[in-house]
């Protein structure tokens, strides 16, 4: 199979790939290829990255912005889900961004880290670039509430004094994030918004239900600071519980972390080990916070029942202090052992069984169970599944009809969301190889496309009548 994608145009596009691999290629070069019938939207499968991707993350300034201004897809991602906004954002390469923006960029596609281009302006010290996206960061630090998560003063102290190198690196890292964070206050319309989360998770009307709820009291606090207190969805495996979480931090316009508890087999895992210890780093917590913008994101900790170790690692040793505002004010992680107030993270939790969880973790969350959700609601769920996928793939989700016709969701509401989403791309992929000659046209799923026997030999979920 061939490294690159060479569409129509053949070796052109090959030569264009291997163009913006490198940081000396001109933009003449990269003119004269266009000219020649290159694609600027040329793929390279084998990186899986656009050519526009390449080119930023090489450094070649010139060359992103050339094709910039060419890109019929300028919503094209890489492996990790980042579109080329993204890259340039990371990379500060303003007259990239200025031109994507002019052209209509999506500013709000996720990366696979739950980020969007407006999530890394963290680490932007231009203030020509955070401009660009002065419609999206109406939250100037003058004007936004802001907690401080640690007192620079004494982590500056403690790294002129530290001869533990690698203690010193971690040190440095949280001074170069700054020492305070802003505070997510709630926006007007997001209750509504919040509201219509029943229609694509039916299933969660109780959960849906007790955040409005709390929306309602954070909106009678003058700075309305998006504070919840902990919550634990309970419910079957593959209902949809990460991808909901996912969602609500995407409406609330918060940020996103994922713990995966089933890899955590230790407390330092997510509150971290002393560096005198080969193993030893700030936990997965502490990271989240020095990497964000926010001091307020939703932590997902996902499949928290399936947390695993003996009783000297114990992995829920730092949830007692993390759920708990008192001791979150000041939780010191071990790696830094400096106290940061992580008492602002909204927390929310899933489980498939309670039984396994200690009642005095439990005690610290509200318990919502999840129900499977009924045939006719899976009709909502299907739908919005196949929203969710397109929009996980921009690259090839916007050549699909918006709307997923009625008889073919009927298809496959026997089935739990996760296996949905993944017939739901394979479907796509059957769609695009029965559809290339349909060029122009958007591409619909039909019955060709589902592989009906295999779907239903593997629906074993059951439903509420």
């Amino acid at each position: 199979m061939s490294l690159y994608d060479y569409g129509k145009n053949g070796e052109v596009d090959w030569f264009l790939l291997t163009a913006c691999l490198s940081a000396d290629t001109t933009v003449d070069t990269v003119k004269g290829l266009i000219d020649g019938y290159a694609t600027p939207d040329a793929y390279n499968t084998f990186l899986k990255e656009p050519a526009i991707v390449s080119a930023i993350k090489c450094g070649n300034e010139p060359i992103a912005l050339e094709l910039a201004k060419n890109i019929k897809n300028l919503n094209a991602s890489d492996k990790e889900n980042r579109t080329p906004l993204i890259h340039a954002v990371i990379a500060e390469m303003e007259p990239v961004i200025e031109c994507l923006l002019e052209r209509g960029a999506n500013k709000d596609i996720y990366d696979n880290d739950g980020k969007c281009a407006k999530d890394y302006l963290s680490k932007i010290t231009s203030v020509e670039i955070i401009e660009l996206f002065s419609d999206e960061v109406k939250e100037p630090e003058d004007e936004k509430e802001t907690i401080q998560l640690f007192d620079l003063d004494i982590v500056e102290e403690a790294r002129d004094k530290e001869n533990n190198q690698k203690r010193k690196h971690y040190l440095n890292q949280l001074i170069e994030s700054g020492d305070t964070r802003l505070l997510h206050s709630l926006e007007d319309n997001v209750i509504d918004e919040v509201m219509k989360l029943k229609d694509s998770f039916p299933n969660f009307a109780e959960v849906i239900d007790f955040y409005l709820r709390q929306l309602a009291l954070i909106k009678l606090d003058k700075n309305k600071t998006i504070r919840f207190i902990p919550v634990l969805m309970s419910g079957p495996p593959g209902v949809g519980k990460t991808r909901f979480a996912k969602e609500l931090a995407r409406t609330l316009k918060l940020e996103f972390n994922l713990v995966a508890c089933s890899t955590v087999t230790a407390g330092f895992v997510i509150g971290g080990a002393n560096t005198m210890w080969e193993s030893g780093r700030p936990g997965l917590v502490t990271n989240a916070l020095r990497d964000g913008v926010w001091a307020n994101p939703i932590i997902q900790l996902d499949e928290v029942d399936k947390m695993g170790g003996d009783f000297k690692h114990d992995p829920f040793g730092p949830l007692y202090s993390f759920l708990e505002t008192e001791t979150a004010q000041s939780f010191v992680d071990e790696a830094l052992e400096i106290p940061l107030d992580l008492s602002h993270i909204n927390w929310l939790a899933t489980a498939n069984h309670l039984s396994t969880i200690p009642e005095p973790i439990l005690s610290r969350f509200v318990v919502i169970n999840v129900v499977e959700p009924t045939k006719e609601q899976m009709l909502n769920i299907t739908q919005s599944i196949y929203t969710d996928v397109l929009n996980s793939f921009p690259n090839w989700g916007s050549s699909f009809n918006d709307s997923l016709p009625k008889n073919i969701a009927k298809e496959f509401v026997s089935l739990p969301p996760r296996k949905i989403r993944q017939l739901m791309i394979d479907a796509c992929g059957r769609s695009a190889q029965r559809s290339k000659d349909n060029e122009g046209d958007s591409l619909i799923i039909t019955n060709e496309d589902i592989e009906v026997a295999y779907a239903k030999g593997k629906a074993n979920i059951g439903f509420v009548n």
